[in-house]
């Protein structure tokens, strides 16, 4: 028998978006983070962005200051 299979949440694709755009270096190596901008990027309110960068921030790719 098989595990069902998870819901995407709006956090866990934005957390993958930026994740993807942080190793491609679409977000440049110690730039700060805009959240109006990554909110119109990403298409989402800022609540799952902050959830996205926190777990970004717990992975070691988002420095939180």
């Amino acid at each position: 028998m098989t595990a069902p299979a998870r819901k995407e949440t709006i956090s866990s694709r934005v957390l993958a978006d930026l994740r993807t755009a942080i190793l491609r270096a679409d977000l440049a190596p110690g730039a700060k983070i805009n959240l109006d901008q990554l909110r119109e990027r990403f298409q989402t309110s800022i609540s799952p962005l902050r959830e996205a960068l926190a777990r970004l921030t717990a992975d070691g790719l988002v420095l939180f200051e």
